[in-house]
């Protein structure tokens, strides 16, 4: 006889889950200079009153992102070129 209840899972191992994704995504992660080397432009990253800036620009595109890392602001940057410039991004995932 089979067992048709959901299992729930706990906090922790769902938080463990988050983070090995979040390690995961990090690893897949393009670095800058393989993004340059694809789309051309420059990323200029800096830091402001404690808040980290990504921006990416070329020619046609223009990326801009801020968060409490170098990391984020970069993951972020990404997230945002990708939304704006998706059909041409899914090339390099």
């Amino acid at each position: 006889m089979l067992n048709n209840q959901p299992t729930v899972l706990s906090a922790k191992y769902s938080s463990r889950v988050q983070r090995r994704k979040l390690f995961s995504l990090k690893k897949s992660l393009v670095s800058p200079a393989q993004f340059i080397k694809l789309y051309g432009g420059s990323f200029q990253m800096k830091r402001e009153n404690g808040v980290y800036f990504c921006r990416f620009k070329n020619k046609e595109q223009n990326a801009y992102a801020c968060g409490a890392t170098f990391t984020r602001a970069y993951r972020r940057c990404l997230a945002v070129f990708h939304e704006r410039y998706g059909s041409t991004f899914k090339t390099l995932v």
